[in-house]
């Protein structure tokens, strides 16, 4: 027990750090860009977060089970990191002919192809498979501390900018948490090339699938909205759209620690003691969250909008 409530909290501030920062970038980002063009950001980030969707491949969940194997860890850990290049490689490169053919290729879908591909190399499977929550939060802390300091050297420095900026704030500490946390864990495991196992895999592969299909079903229609918005709407719309769905998408996110910490510690054994005391205090707790949120939900609302339109 005490070993699970330590995970959540590790789990829980950063994820509370995931939630905050949008709450402060997005007037920033607003800011620099202006709504219009902040609505063409939307639609690029809803299509590199597609990108990313894909080319995790599930393996966040299928991974943990995987992980009960000690002998195998060095495989699965140079295997799982490959399969995942050739993935989002591949999905960055149908994205890159899509738009050649169908419209351009411009320096923003470049760098969102990057910043696609260097997240989804963050070994954050492994660390929940590891159960290694406190190293999540310090990369996390990280990541968000670089980005915001970034966007905010951006705006005190030009006052408004061009949305490849705003996306290489997102793309270098990305570059830098991964570097990293993978020169970390390669020196530690010494894992090397000759660990790749096309067996393996293939099982991996097959494995991961339904959760693949499962995570691609829940997370793709969030994303999707801003883009089939756009098809109908101008980019104004679209931003304030994206604007809503973000705070949405931010309240959701508090509950991401929770199944983190969770899942791997029931895939070992069903404690039913233990899931009834996590069911019932949890929902209490989401239940005070509710009333508290509807209750204040028009200040809150109103005292958002008033700083992003400062």
């Amino acid at each position: 027990m005490k070993s699970l409530l330590n995970q959540v909290s590790w789990f829980f501030s950063s994820q509370l750090i995931v939630v905050l920062t949008p709450l402060i970038s997005i007037p920033i980002i607003i800011r620099l860009l202006g709504i219009e063009t902040y609505g063409e950001y939307s639609i690029l980030m809803a299509k590199g977060a597609l990108i990313t969707i894909i080319g995790n491949y599930g393996f966040d969940v299928s991974a943990v089970h995987w992980f009960r194997r000690e002998y195998l860890i060095k495989k699965l850990f140079i295997n799982i990191q490959a399969l995942k290049v050739t993935i989002v490689t591949a999905s960055a490169l149908l994205y890159i002919c899509v738009n050649y053919f169908f419209t351009e290729v411009n320096i923003n879908d470049i760098l969102l192809v990057l910043l696609c591909l260097f997240q989804v190399l963050f070994p954050n499977w492994y660390y929940l498979s590891r159960r290694k929550a406190k190293t999540i939060a310090l990369f996390g802390y990280m990541n968000k501390l670089l980005f915001l300091t970034l966007i905010l050297l951006l705006y005190f420095a030009k006052g408004t900018a061009e949305i490849k900026y705003v996306i290489i704030s997102s793309l270098f500490p990305s570059i830098v948490i991964v570097c990293i946390a993978n020169y970390i864990e390669l020196k530690k495991l010494r894992v090397g090339f000759n660990c790749l196992d096309l067996k393996l895999a293939k099982l991996l592969l097959k494995d991961s699938l339904h959760f693949f299909m499962s995570r691609v079903a829940i997370m793709s229609y969030s994303n999707l909205n801003v883009i089939v918005l756009s098809y109908f709407v101008n980019n104004v719309y679209v931003g304030w759209y994206s604007i809503a769905e973000k705070l949405y998408q931010a309240i959701q996110l508090l509950y991401r620690p929770l199944v983190n910490a969770i899942y791997p510690f029931f895939s070992k054994g069903v404690d039913l003691k233990m899931y009834w005391l996590l069911f019932l205090s949890l929902n209490v707790i989401n239940i005070l969250g509710v009333i508290f949120c509807y209750s204040f939900a028009k200040e809150i609302i109103y005292s958002y909008r008033q700083n992003i339109m400062m």
